[in-house]
């Protein structure tokens, strides 16, 4: 996920919640990982107005942070 969003780019800071925001794309859980991989598998439909339509794994740190893996998490490219 982070190759796409960062493009050309060696650093991407995102602000990720699990409630929208504005100009946030969202990632929707199409796939939960079992608990030795951990994390999930989003489908992100586009990136900043950019088709992307791919499953993309969000690692188990997002059950740290959110407290769960969520069914829907939203995501915006700060830098």
């Amino acid at each position: 996920m982070l190759d796409i969003i960062a493009g050309d780019k060696e650093e991407v800071t995102l602000h990720i919640n699990t409630e929208p925001f504005d100009n946030a794309d969202e990632l929707l859980l199409t796939e939960l990982c079992d608990p030795i991989l951990g994390g999930g598998y989003y489908f992100l439909k586009q990136f900043e107005g950019k088709p992307v339509d791919k499953d993309l794994w969000l690692c188990d740190v997002t059950r740290f942070v959110f407290g769960d893996i969520s069914k829907k998490n939203y995501v915006k490219r700060v830098l």
